[in-house]
């Protein structure tokens, strides 16, 4: 699942070892033990997505790679129900202080005001922590871009898709408006009409069942209206 929504930041150049999306292409294709192995590697290097995924996973006694894990960040599940934000807290201010992806000012900053629940998933991140990285401005349209939005697709044309969805936009707060996005579709090509799936960076990186879709759905408006209320 982390192969499918990495492979567009690395291939802009964003996050993680130059060129790890070609590998991240073979095991979506050929998903063997080898290919695993080199894959979990390559995704150790996006140091922030690695530090979440182990967040997570010691939040809740599993392993970073585990699948539950993995769909907690990207999706949304029960994992992240009994993460407190005390926890977060201290991770934020000791673990991504330590591996240099946030000033010590920045992220005190960041940790001060928050509400006792949180839910450390991928929205959360973009809307309220912001990028870690310097490639990437923090503006609005950047934001909404980085979001992982669900749609139905509504045409397919080879490797492009319009999926109907929504836009993120801010004007004083953060607020949806119904998209029709123009979509890049590489890795699934057994992708139809009505089919849901999971856009990032106007990139189709993974197929939704309506259990993903409806997670998806839940964790990101709780992320908007936290990000929201801390304006």
């Amino acid at each position: 699942m982390s192969c499918g929504f990495s492979f567009i930041t690395n291939r802009l150049g964003y996050c993680g070892i130059e060129n790890s999306h070609r590998e991240f292409s073979e095991f979506l294709k050929e998903p063997t033990e080898a290919n695993a192995e080199k894959v979990k590697t390559l995704l150790e290097s996006f140091i922030g997505l690695h530090s979440y995924l182990a967040f997570i996973a010691e939040q809740n006694d599993m392993q970073p790679f585990d699948r539950e894990v993995i769909e907690a960040y990207w999706i949304g599940n029960e994992l992240l129900e009994d993460i407190e934000g005390e926890s977060f807290k201290e991770f934020v201010n000791k673990t991504l202080v330590e591996k240099g992806l946030l000033p010590e000012r920045v992220a005190r900053k960041k940790t001060e005001n928050l509400p006792k629940k949180i839910y450390p998933h991928h929205s959360f991140h973009v809307l309220y922590m912001n990028f870690f990285t310097k490639k990437v401005e923090s503006i609005p349209e950047n934001l909404d871009k980085c979001l992982i939005k669900w749609g139905k697709v509504i045409e397919v044309n080879g490797n492009e898709a319009v999926v109907r969805s929504f836009n993120v936009v801010f004007d004083g707060k953060f607020f949806t408006h119904r998209a029709e996005l123009k979509t890049e579709n590489i890795l699934f090509p057994d992708i139809k009409k009505n089919d849901n799936v999971a856009v990032h960076w106007n990139f189709i990186s993974k197929k939704l069942d309506e259990d993903e879709v409806a997670n998806l759905k839940k964790y990101t408006f709780e992320n908007i209206d936290l990000a929201n209320s801390r304006l």
